[in-house]
């Protein structure tokens, strides 16, 4: 039987591949298809991506890698900035850092 975690998994591979990253901003992008814009905010219920506005189907965030708001606190906390670090995005993602994978690959 196949459990949770490989669920998201396979839901968090389809959305990097098929949601639009921008290679500036890092931000990601439904780009207005409903299916991706339900993935996302099924990977943000499980701390797997960010949202930071939406609007119906176009839903706006960053993979946690990309969150500019991570990126700012390990500066502030003396940490690297590397791609793939997990973060912490508060009680709702304790199991965050297990699914992130060590050496992301980028996604446009």
């Amino acid at each position: 039987m196949t459990d949770i975690t490989e669920i998201l998994d396979a839901l968090e591979d389809m959305a990097r591949q098929h949601c639009y990253t921008d290679s500036d901003t890092h931000e990601t992008n439904s780009h207005a298809f409903s299916t991706n814009a339900d993935v996302l905010r099924l990977l943000a219920r499980h701390g797997r991506f960010k949202i930071v506005r939406e609007f119906g189907r176009v839903v706006v965030g960053y993979w946690p890698e990309n969150d500019p708001q991570e990126a700012a606190l390990r500066k502030l906390n003396g940490l690297s900035d590397q791609r793939g670090m997990a973060c912490a995005w508060g009680a709702e993602s304790a199991g965050f850092a297990q699914s992130v994978p060590e050496s992301p690959t980028p996604h446009s």
